[in-house]
């Protein structure tokens, strides 16, 4: 009788196991931090590990309220669009997107009182980051290890990408999509709080304008479907005029959240909502 072949031993990287649970204790087991990063009461607008993206054209307003995000986030604010948000010690800020506005608009909010706390706690990286994302998935992770020797040997806690589109290429195809959402799941994955500001699509036509103005969705965003599938909440800033902008809950953590309309002051940068007529 023939001697039976020998089976293939199987290596597989050690990573792989580090992933795997028990399903009970997997979906019972309580979490160390708390769900929200940001929100009030029980309405979450971000929630932990899960990539916040906000959406608007160029104008309105969305580099400006992430910059009210950050700081309230290092403590300078009580709060933004009426909500809480966590607080973080060490921020990495890409300002990809045509820096020098971002250090405009930041630096309405930046006196030589608050210089030192933003010194400290936030870094900002000028201009793109050298790689594609969609191309490098894994490298974002370690970009965001990259400040090190400013924190002590620790890594980011709260990634900014201002805007998306500028650490990507071909963002508009669904395999590229694919890769780029690989790279922003990777980074939730390390428990980095993840927000990105993006861009909707071309603007309509003269034609189109003079149609009633429809409430934005998912489909108004720019590019593949997997930019905004694999994010934990999408927020759009649209229908500009003089009194402010809208904003849209497009995709939401737990329950859709209503916002009023807003405004920025033109000399601090910070929020101001828009009363109705009626109060």
């Amino acid at each position: 009788m023939p001697e039976a072949a020998p089976r293939v031993k199987i290596i597989y990287p050690a990573s792989w196991t580090e992933s795997i649970y028990p399903a009970g204790d997997w979906a019972l087991e309580e979490k160390t931090t708390p769900r929200m990063v940001m929100g009030r009461g029980t309405e979450i607008l971000w929630a932990d590990e899960e990539s916040f993206i906000i959406v608007g054209d160029t104008g309105y307003g969305k580099s400006t309220l992430t910059q009210n995000i950050v700081k309230a986030s290092i403590g300078l604010s009580p709060e933004v669009l009426g909500m809480e948000v966590r607080q973080f010690d060490r921020i990495l800020y890409i300002a990809a997107d045509r820096p020098p506005q971002i250090k405009a608009s930041m630096a309405r909010m930046i006196d030589e009182q608050t210089r030192e706390c933003w010194n400290t706690k936030v870094l900002i990286h000028e201009g793109p980051i050298g790689f594609a994302v969609n191309k490098d998935p894994d490298k974002l992770v370690a970009f965001a290890a990259m400040p090190r020797d400013h924190w002590g040997g620790l890594s980011a806690q709260f990634l900014i990408i201002d805007s998306l589109k500028d650490i990507a290429s071909a963002i508009n195809d669904d395999e590229q999509g694919m890769q780029y959402n690989v790279a922003l799941q990777a980074v939730c994955r390390e428990g980095i709080q993840l927000l990105g500001t993006h861009h909707p699509r071309k603007a309509p036509t003269k034609q189109q304008k003079s149609k009633e103005p429809e409430e934005p969705t998912l489909d108004d965003v720019y590019g593949s479907k997997f930019i905004t599938a694999g994010a934990g909440s999408v927020l759009m800033l649209h229908d500009r005029q003089h009194e402010g902008v809208q904003l849209t809950h497009l995709k939401a953590p737990a329950g859709m959240i209503e916002f009023p309309r807003i405004r920025f002051d033109g000399s601090t940068g910070s929020v101001i909502r828009v009363m109705s007529e009626g109060g």
